[in-house]
């Protein structure tokens, strides 16, 4: 299992800045957090660390 974690800011849009984390080796898992921002969905990133590399946005306006 790797634990790499790589987080970089993206802007597809001008005024669209994105916050990206990335974690783990393997499989590419897409983890999006809900209202509660991204804070909520650190455990279920961990998660699939295991066998997966997951890709978690931090979504405009957190």
């Amino acid at each position: 299992m790797t634990t790499d974690t790589t987080q970089r800011l993206l802007q597809p849009h001008p005024d669209l800045p994105l916050t990206l984390t990335e974690v783990g080796a393997g499989r590419p898992v897409l983890v999006l957090h809900g209202g509660g921002g991204p804070v909520t969905v650190t455990g279920i990133v961990v998660h699939f660390t295991a066998n997966s590399r997951a890709f978690a946005p931090t979504h405009p306006g957190w």
